[in-house]
């Protein structure tokens, strides 16, 4: 009859009792150990994850980068209360896109696009003239015009970007208006959008 592990450990002293532990069973050590430390960090990067309350992201190629993030830095402050701050967050991110090469960054950055727009994760897009034309004639732009909030006479008329599709319909607003978001373009305008399933 096999001896259970009680008996086996009861003469030993305690270094032996460990011996006998690590030789037997080491495997066993290690692999809990392992397991442990990977709950343990998931646990940690999912208490450490902040919701994100509003996700805007822009595409294009000549794109300021330090500008966002300090952009980004910025709204945090600005728009959220100070209880806020430790659980949310307002995300402001880059995409690489090149209307005119479409090089390998290119098709990796519409494919995180499409990917995010799939699952409803993006709220506002800041996009280059090529890219907005292209959305606005699909029909996947959100017309700016059915907020009661936003008002067309409080701009000019050659800063909206009416719909190719709906007559009347505002699809974009400029981002030159906005002095805040003036500046993270290197190279040329960008239109403020939503995407239909934000």
């Amino acid at each position: 009859m096999k001896k259970k592990l009680g008996e086996i450990l009861a003469p030993m002293t305690f270094s032996e009792k460990i011996s006998y532990l690590w030789e037997y069973y080491k495997i066993h050590f290690i692999v809990t150990i392992v397991v442990l430390i990977f709950i343990g960090t998931s646990i940690a990067s999912f208490a450490g994850k902040k919701e994100i309350v509003l996700n805007i992201v822009v595409m294009g190629e000549m794109i300021n980068s330090e500008r966002i993030q300090t952009l980004q830095d910025e709204l945090n402050v600005e728009l959220l209360d100070e209880s806020e701050l430790d659980d949310k967050q307002i995300s402001l991110r880059y995409i690489h896109y090149s209307s005119t090469q479409m090089d390998q960054q290119s098709h990796v950055g519409i494919q995180k696009m499409a990917a995010e727009m799939t699952s409803k994760s993006i709220d506002l897009f800041i996009l280059d003239k090529t890219l907005f034309d292209q959305f606005s004639r699909e029909g996947s732009l959100v017309s700016l015009s059915d907020f009661a909030e936003f008002d067309m006479n409080a701009f000019e008329k050659n800063d909206l970007y009416f719909s190719p599709v709906n007559d009347g319909q505002v699809d974009g607003v400029n981002i030159s208006v906005f002095e805040r978001f003036m500046d993270i373009d290197i190279n040329g305008d960008k239109i403020l959008c939503i995407p239909l399933n934000a």
